[in-house]
């Protein structure tokens, strides 16, 4: 039996696993987490920002603010986007549009020195992770991670120099092994593929529709080579 749900960071992947896991009795659930997005979206689920009180000085900082502002004017606005449309074929454009979107919105996560809010995002991530493994043990249905890499990881790799580039990987898959959550990690696989600036569409984040047959195959493999994994899995 075969069910997607889409989703948005780990506390709604633990929503949907309680509300439908037992009554969807699966053999495993596999999660895509998206080493981009799903971070903050945690931290924004919690309510993290607010009501840690450690934090509070750092929040209401006028860089956050400006930063916060910045962020929803290049996602929202027509003007932006109609420029954006138009100048898209130029790479210094598309070099220059990256550096600004991943500055602007996530480049916490690939600061090479842990910070406070790098810290806080990570930590709130745990948290609903340590929950999806609770979720698993005790209704004997194992998880599945796959690590979904952020587009400018593969497609803009300049951009990183000052930072660590999978940073985010060696956080998550280190804690994913201390839960003891099976997990595929594809940045390497997008990295290495035959054409990876093509694994996206032309000017947003998403797969095409070559790019998820490939992630199915590797998904497939892990599955008939994993002979530990796979006796832990309902028959």
């Amino acid at each position: 039996f075969f069910s997607q749900f889409w989703g948005f960071g780990c506390y709604h992947y633990h929503d949907i696993l309680s509300m439908f896991g037992n009554k969807l009795n699966p053999r495993l659930f596999i999660i895509g987490f998206f080493v981009g997005k799903d971070s903050l979206d945690d931290q924004l689920a919690m309510n993290i920002i607010i009501e840690h009180e450690t934090n509070e000085e750092y929040i209401q900082s006028p860089i956050f603010g400006i930063k916060n502002r910045i962020r929803e004017f290049l996602s929202t606005s027509g003007i932006v986007n109609l420029i954006k449309n138009s100048l898209w074929n130029l790479s210094w454009f598309r070099h220059l549009f990256n550096k600004l979107e991943i500055r602007n919105d996530r480049i916490a996560i690939y600061d090479r020195e842990n910070n406070l809010y790098q810290d806080l995002l990570y930590s709130t991530t745990f948290s609903a992770l340590d929950k999806i493994r609770e979720w698993s043990n005790n209704n004997n249905i194992p998880i599945l991670m796959v690590l979904i890499p952020d587009h400018l990881q593969i497609i803009d790799k300049s951009i990183f120099v000052q930072y660590e580039l999978n940073k985010p990987q060696q956080i998550l898959i280190k804690h994913l092994k201390e839960i003891d959550i099976q997990h595929i990690e594809l940045l390497h696989d997008f990295t290495n593929s035959e054409k990876p600036q093509e694994l996206f569409l032309r000017e947003d984040k998403h797969w095409r529709a070559e790019t998820h047959h490939f992630v199915a195959g590797i998904i497939y493999n892990y599955w008939v080579n994993h002979t530990t994994f796979l006796g832990n899995v309902k028959t």
